[in-house]
């Protein structure tokens, strides 16, 4: 028995390396939910153990087929417990969202795509991380955050959470500082952004250096309880520095700030089309039309296609993880280049 336990241990070992790997999250997901979606324990765990009957087939593969018939029977299992583990790691709850984005000139450099996974989960609180990649502007730019939402007071929720924002293109880095409030057909949001990197050589422009501008904004999302389908918003962002693109690359503005408002419609769960117009100084603005593609990792297919489900998902319980409002692209301020004189005797 005592080969077989050391047999154990070794192929758990194999299998959660390959589901780390798999997975491809910063942080290995040790503490998991594994509740329905309106109950939770105090602490979630799960495992996929290798049973008996898996040890006693491995054995007498072994005296059938020697060494080949191990290795046969070993592969069998590290991969079948790797699929289990996998399959029941994705019946977390979580969630993934693809954005497909269309602003009033066509261009939809705007979509993105976005993950957020719990890693620790009870009935008071949950810590989880998000994940997201997009490209405005031709900036591969990714997201990694870290949060918390706490559900102490009835009715509500409040949470906070760090991102570290990385445009890989134009080699700027930031930090962002959120804080959440939530309710029943109710969210609130506010962000403060802050830019690691120094004045650097910029990508976009010729003989000027940039770096990432900071800046802050409030939002508010809500929804009508007696059509929960129909929701608006409003958000207002501010930000610091010279020669600011909050708009694009081609209307710099020194310390810029915009008011967002916007509309959206949610038919079923899965799908949400959007339109959102950003009005700026100096009679800036610009519209946004985009469609969501919402899916809720653990829930079943139909409850993610029926209509009724609309207003579970308004709730505080049923938006429990939904995604981090923020804005997850970086706008940069610029300035010339100083130019050197040399005088040489």
């Amino acid at each position: 028995m005592k080969v077989f336990d050391l047999m154990r241990i070794k192929l758990r070992s194999v299998v959660w390396l390959q589901f780390f790997i798999q997975t491809l999250f910063p942080l290995l997901v040790s503490l998991s939910a594994n509740a329905s979606s309106t109950t939770h324990s105090d602490d979630i765990y799960f495992s996929s153990p290798i049973t008996p009957q898996t040890l006693t087939n491995l054995a007498s593969s072994t005296t059938s087929n020697g060494a080949e018939g191990l290795k046969t029977s070993a592969t069998n299992i590290v991969t079948g417990t790797a699929t289990t583990s996998v399959q029941e790691w994705l019946n977390q709850f979580g969630t993934a969202q693809i954005k497909l984005n269309v602003d009033n000139e066509g261009r939809r450099d705007k979509s993105s795509f976005d993950f957020l996974a719990p890693l620790y989960d009870n009935k008071k609180s949950v810590l989880f991380t998000q994940l997201g990649v997009r490209a405005p502007d031709g900036r591969t730019t990714g997201n990694f955050g870290l949060g918390v939402r706490t559900f102490y007071t009835e009715n509500w929720m409040f949470g906070g959470n760090v991102f570290l924002d990385d445009d890989f293109t134009g080699k700027n880095r930031r930090v962002g500082f959120g804080a959440e409030a939530w309710t029943d057909y109710l969210k609130l949001a506010a962000n403060t952004y802050v830019g690691t990197t120094e004045w650097h050589s910029s990508r976009d422009f010729n003989d000027y250096n940039e770096k990432p501008a900071d800046a802050y904004d409030l939002r508010a999302e809500g929804y009508l309880p007696a059509y929960p389908q129909l929701g608006a918003k409003v958000m207002y962002e501010q930000y610091f520095g010279e020669k600011v693109a909050l708009f694009d690359k081609d209307h710099l503005q020194n310390n810029p700030s915009a008011v967002t408002v916007g509309l959206n419609y949610t038919p079923i769960p899965l799908i949400t089309a959007a339109v959102d117009y950003k009005r700026g100084q100096e009679s800036l603005d610009d519209t946004q039309f985009s469609l969501n593609f919402r899916y809720a990792i653990g829930q079943s297919w139909e409850s993610q296609i029926t209509s009724d489900q609309v207003a579970i998902r308004r709730s505080l319980a049923g938006s429990r993880y939904d995604l981090v409002d923020r804005n997850n692209e970086l706008s940069c301020s610029t300035r010339k280049k100083r130019a050197g004189f040399y005088l040489q005797i």
